[in-house]
């Protein structure tokens, strides 16, 4: 983790993601599609990236986040960055 990141709970995550995608977070489950199920976009993926990076410090590239599928997956990447 570097100076300008903060640690990720996983539950602080989700109430980012649901507050971007403006859903409850109940309906942000580990593995409910992000498109299949939910109705996003490559905008607002793109939109959740960014507010990680805010919140956490924690930089994902637009093709790294328009590849993840549902909640677990952002979890992963955020743990993965977080620890390289």
């Amino acid at each position: 983790m570097t100076n300008n990141q903060v640690a990720v709970a996983k539950e602080d995550l989700r109430a980012l993601v649901a507050g971007v995608l403006e859903l409850d977070v109940e309906e942000v489950a580990d593995h409910t599609h992000f498109g299949n199920e939910l109705g996003v976009d490559s905008l607002m993926l793109l939109d959740v990236a960014a507010r990680i990076e805010k919140r956490f410090g924690v930089k994902i590239g637009e093709t790294e986040i328009n590849e993840v599928e549902s909640f677990a997956e952002v979890h992963e990447l955020v743990l993965s960055k977080q620890n390289a």
